[in-house]
């Protein structure tokens, strides 16, 4: 497990959020949410907060991912993704959706969201697996 490449995760997965919802995604997101865009304003307050815990969290999952991959002696990229595809769907992807379910989400976001995880997953494990 190497510092620098977990660091490299939470970059990533930072630099793929900023992309996802501050482009791809953000306006089917905001409605999604019901964001007002006095909302949308307050939040941008705030962005630099969240941002940053957002980070220490995306350190947090790569750390985690990297020692499942370690403990299951993956060592190859196609294990690792495979691995990861399958963490993110039991786990992530199942645990938001019964959210959604149950909070009357909507299916967008959940798209929008879980998808979103599932990209920066991979990427987390591509980094872990082939950094040197």
């Amino acid at each position: 497990m190497n510092i620098v490449a977990l660091l490299v995760c939470g970059v990533v997965a930072t630099a793929i959020g900023f992309i996802w919802y501050g482009f791809l995604f953000r306006q089917p997101w905001r409605e999604g949410h019901n964001f007002s865009d006095a909302k949308s304003a307050e939040l941008q307050k705030t962005m630099p907060i969240t941002t940053g815990i957002g980070f220490i969290g995306f350190v947090v999952t790569a750390y985690v991912l990297s020692l499942v991959l370690s403990y299951m002696h993956i060592t190859d990229l196609y294990g690792a993704l495979r691995i990861t595809f399958l963490l993110w769907l039991g786990f992530a992807a199942r645990i938001t959706f019964m959210n959604t379910l149950y909070t009357g989400g909507s299916l967008t976001v959940y798209a929008i969201d879980t998808l979103y995880t599932l990209l920066y997953m991979l990427a987390m494990a591509a980094i872990i697996i082939l950094w040197p």
